[in-house]
């Protein structure tokens, strides 16, 4: 009976050694992946590019997630899949809210807006303007505010709503202008 608790409770120890440096061995990856990843994309191998930043995505910690998806979304961009693109600029949005450099999530929900509205789909552009303006507003982050404000009047305008884009545009030129 001993030699049985003892054989399981090596056999367990052993897992846990074997899965501790399985994953210290992901996380030394993780670089060499987005690395690899960058230079493809830069040399406009988008598919390598992208199958590198695949591999990196299941090893990226909280603090990278964005990054990675934000990465990802580019690639598809480049390859003229605006509406794929736009969805991961939208989860990277969402790895980064709350993260404490507020530049990225105003900032990628108003590349998938401009992605969006490229396509013509001025709802879900204006539903992701919306909250790029939020969270440019609770960052105060007034130049990302002025360039969101004007891309709802520009929606608006697109949808021939001229009285809530002149709205919009007033908005901004309040902020640039102070009057």
């Amino acid at each position: 009976m001993r030699k049985r608790i003892f054989s399981a409770t090596l056999f367990v120890f052993m897992v846990l050694v074997f899965s501790a440096v399985q994953s210290h061995a992901g996380s030394e990856m993780f670089p060499t992946y987005v690395n690899a990843g960058d230079i493809h994309q830069e040399k406009g191998n988008l598919d390598k590019a992208l199958m590198y930043y695949q591999k990196a995505l299941p090893l990226a910690g909280a603090e990278n997630r964005g990054a990675v998806l934000y990465r990802i979304g580019q690639v598809f961009e480049k390859k003229q899949d605006g509406l794929k693109a736009a969805d991961y600029y939208e989860q990277a949005a969402a790895a980064y809210k709350g993260y404490k450099d507020t530049f990225w999530e105003p900032y990628l929900l108003r590349r998938a807006g401009d992605l969006h509205a490229k396509a013509q789909n001025l709802d879900k552009a204006i539903a992701l303007y919306t909250a790029a303006l939020a969270s440019a507003r609770a960052s105060s982050r007034t130049e990302d505010e002025v360039k969101i404000l004007n891309r709802l009047g520009d929606a608006y305008k697109a949808k021939n709503d001229m009285d809530t884009a002149l709205k919009y545009y007033e908005q901004a030129i309040s902020l640039t202008s102070g009057s």
